[in-house]
């Protein structure tokens, strides 16, 4: 392998070809010169995935390497197009901005809801609980929206809200300071959602009312693990 090149350096020194200049261009990015590869990306995406392909010298790439190609991309080529915000955000891990580019450039509720709620569920989020949690309810509150555009999806939306209850229970349970009235004020909200679909729904047949009493908010696990 390392014949072959030698055997190239040596073709492209020659400037036999025409495409010598091209040939060399190509080699320099496949050894991963940093130089190379910012001359012939034509936008920040492109200089990242060049340089984890073939800029890198561990075998593994690591969180922190992707975000440090992103910066640095960043730095050195054309800004991202307002459509890219979310990529970039994700890679330079700014979570909370990638949760608020999915609604306000993509209007993606569906993505902003569920970043947000593993975001949440994991403690991932770089600020106070009780922003996360209005972040959080937020964006969920606004897929639950698109969803009862649609009349077949309204049990969808409702699983959603007890999703939301039993999450914040063993979420805000565990944070002893402020964590009981943070829950329940937040089950309130969930719990006047989830009355709102249910009340809004016909019964046509005798299966359509079990399945609207079991969708009930009276369900919906409380504050002390009871239902109310």
């Amino acid at each position: 392998l390392q014949d072959r090149w030698v055997r190239l350096e040596n073709l492209i020194r020659s400037k036999r070809s025409p495409i010598c200049s091209q040939v060399d261009a190509l080699l320099r990015i496949l050894k991963g010169q940093e130089e190379a590869i910012g001359e012939r990306a034509q936008s920040w995406s492109q200089n990242v995935v060049a340089r984890m392909m073939f800029g890198r010298t561990e075998a593994v790439l690591g969180v922190a390497d992707l975000a440090s190609y992103t910066e640095d991309a960043l730095n050195t080529q054309l800004a991202p197009e307002p459509d890219e915000a979310v990529l970039v955000d994700l890679m330079r891990l700014e979570m909370q901005g990638a949760v608020q580019h999915f609604f306000t450039q993509l209007h993606d509720w569906w993505s902003a809801a569920h970043l947000a709620d593993v975001l949440y569920r994991g403690n991932y989020l770089p600020f106070s609980l009780q922003f996360a949690a209005d972040m959080r309810c937020f964006a969920l509150r606004n897929y639950l929206d698109i969803l009862l555009a649609s009349n077949s999806m309204w049990e969808v939306a409702s699983c959603y809200c007890k999703g939301l209850v039993d999450c914040d229970v063993a979420m805000d349970l565990s944070n002893k300071e402020g964590g009981n009235t943070r829950y329940q004020q937040r089950r309130d909200e969930v719990v006047h959602y989830a009355n709102y679909i249910v009340s809004r729904q016909q019964i046509k047949s005798d299966r359509a009312c079990r399945r609207l009493v079991h969708a009930c908010p009276e369900h919906l696990t409380s504050l002390g693990g009871e239902s109310t």
